[in-house]
């Protein structure tokens, strides 16, 4: 007689990226010149359901 084994449910990370990361350096020279940042940021988010088990978000 032949056992049935059990599937177990499995989660696989594609991409990690992080929230906040803190860098400190203190007296580094390149922290004491003038500096004019230039910042675009467009973020937005999303869930597609794949098939029954498996979900993209992005």
């Amino acid at each position: 007689m032949s056992e049935e084994q059990q599937v177990q449910p499995q989660l696989a990370l594609e991409r990690i990226y992080t929230k906040d990361i803190s860098f400190e350096v203190p007296g580094a020279q390149v922290f004491t010149k003038q500096w004019q940042p230039e910042l675009n940021i467009n973020l937005s988010s999303a869930a597609e359901k794949i098939d029954p088990t498996h979900f993209e978000f992005f």
